[in-house]
């Protein structure tokens, strides 16, 4: 667990073998999961690309648990990309087959990404569907189903803005995921809590939660949940004011951001918080130090707030364990995981 460069090397000579064999159906099975290592490794390009190869080499040989777990995760890449409508459909195809092949751990996958795509297109009800996701998880007793409904319920209901339900969610999956051993899901969760402690004001505690995964998780929460705490801390350092501090994180950040893509990056930089513009603001800090002060932190988050930080970046710190390592459940993720 956590060797995500040793999982995908596993991977590409295990579905060499499986073609070596004539097996297309374990083929395409190593090669979805294969794509899952690749994002968790921050490889985006060869993700997109294998995990279609997977679809493709399994989708002719007709309905399979294989071939819906291939649509399990590349729908949920396809989400964590930003691409809801690519995400949705394969989502809503992986649906049909899971129902039909009583699939029950893959339906609570694919509801919680086919809501969690529809609350991010200003569809709230799709958060009903994520709900239906962690009744399934719960149900079934999957860690990984678990941690990722976890991330994603209250992800979908801060974008929402059902702030204090969504704080008690992720305190809720925080001691879950803990008792399952799955201390990546955790995390990430964590992560999120201090999304939504800081969008309630509570300004050091989401801070302290913060440093707290950079500090003694980042190796736990692997490309996407370094990315996802340090981009929270950076928002929250913003709004405090503390403009260089925020700037110099975001130089460790944003280079692993640009690895991993989609929203994770985009949120602050739809913003306009490029290093530049921090710089900026921290000479006019300085400037304005022998004057009349600064906002509050609290005028200041409003002012400020990211446009995407409650649903996609939080929901990106899913994270994904290679086949056999322990799951934690996130912070998912999967990126595990959201």
């Amino acid at each position: 667990a956590g060797r995500p460069s040793g999982a995908r090397t596993a991977l590409i000579e295990a579905a060499a073998a499986w073609r070596a064999a004539g097996d297309a159906r374990q083929e395409g099975a190593a090669l979805a999961l294969l794509g899952r290592a690749h994002w968790e490794a921050g490889d985006t390009g060869r993700a997109d690309a294998v995990l279609r190869d997977a679809v493709a080499l399994l989708e002719p040989l007709g309905a399979s648990p294989e071939l819906v777990q291939a649509l399990v995760w590349s729908s949920t890449f396809r989400m964590l990309g930003g691409h809801n409508e690519e995400g949705a459909a394969s989502a809503r195809r992986g649906l049909e087959l899971a129902k039909r092949l009583g699939l029950d751990v893959a339906r609570s996958h694919l509801l919680n990404t086919l809501g969690s795509c529809e609350v991010d297109e200003g569809n709230p009800e799709g958060a009903e569907k994520v709900r239906q996701a962690l009744a399934l998880a719960e149900r079934t007793g999957d860690v990984e189903a678990l941690g990722r409904a976890y991330v994603n319920l209250p992800s979908c209901l801060a974008g929402l803005r059902e702030l204090e339900e969504s704080l008690a969610i992720c305190r809720r999956g925080r001691e879950v995921l803990r008792r399952a051993g799955s201390p990546a899901f955790e995390w990430f969760i964590a992560t999120n809590e201090a999304w939504v402690l800081g969008e309630l004001g509570r300004f050091d505690e989401s801070e302290a939660v913060c440093r707290d995964v950079l500090a003694g998780q980042r190796a736990v929460v692997g490309v996407p949940g370094f990315v996802n705490a340090g981009n929270a801390l950076a928002w929250l350092l913003t709004c405090r004011g503390r403009y260089d501090e925020a700037r110099s994180l975001l130089d460790e950040v944003i280079p692993e951001a640009r690895r991993t893509g989609g929203p994770e990056l985009l949120s602050f930089m739809e913003s306009g918080f490029s290093a530049t513009r921090l710089q900026a603001l921290a000479a006019e800090r300085r400037a304005a130090a022998t004057g009349r002060g600064v906002l509050r932190d609290s005028r200041r988050a409003a002012a400020i707030r990211p446009a995407k930080t409650l649903n996609q970046v939080r929901r990106s710190a899913e994270i994904h364990r290679a086949p056999g390592a322990v799951r934690r459940a996130p912070l998912v993720r999967a990126t595990a995981p959201r």
